[in-house]
């Protein structure tokens, strides 16, 4: 069935229950952490598609939040997800245990990119260039995957034995940022 949960101090899920836990689509608010998540849940955990947000502060009048849209398991992400960072740049492509794992791009902030192999959130410099049709095959399959809300058991070829290589565009080469949630 439907019902509300409510905690101390104002935190609250609004959506499914399966025998008297929280499971199926639903809505959590944590307050005390300024976090929010709306997706698919199993036995009180994240688990299927979901938006995660967290917010940070207020900047010229408007509320600074960093995003991820994508697959979890087990309250992690795991799978295909894409995460906006507050300060305008954002990664796409594969995760796992909350890092950036396998085949994904990393927009800077300046527009500039890092498209290739990331392993325990950092990337992996290489010298062999991607291709855009590489990058567009690639990403449209996971799109396309991930669209279905497709089990998270289900099997999928792993980015990392495709056979892609990192490569930076613009000015940026062998950079190392700082990453958040």
């Amino acid at each position: 069935g439907q019902g509300k949960l409510e905690w101390k101090p104002g935190n609250y899920y609004n959506g499914a229950f399966q025998n008297n836990q929280i499971s199926g689509k639903g809505f959590m608010v944590w307050n005390n952490s300024k976090e929010k998540y709306t997706g698919e849940w199993q036995n009180g955990i994240q688990n299927g598609r979901g938006v995660q947000v967290w917010y940070e502060k207020k900047c010229d009048q408007n509320l600074l939040q960093s995003r991820y849209i994508g697959e979890w398991v087990n309250g992690k992400r795991k799978g295909y997800g894409i995460f906006y960072y507050s300060n305008g740049a954002y990664y796409e492509g594969m995760w796992n245990n909350n890092c950036k794992e396998g085949f994904g791009c990393f927009t800077f902030k300046d527009g500039s990119k890092f498209i290739g192999i990331f392993a325990d959130d950092q990337m992996l410099n290489s010298n062999n260039p991607v291709t855009p049709e590489m990058i567009d095959i690639y990403f449209k399959k996971e799109r396309d995957k991930s669209s279905n809300y497709r089990s998270s058991n289900s099997p999928r070829k792993s980015p990392t034995k495709l056979g892609f290589a990192g490569t930076t565009s613009g000015q940026k080469k062998s950079i190392k940022p700082t990453f958040g949630k």
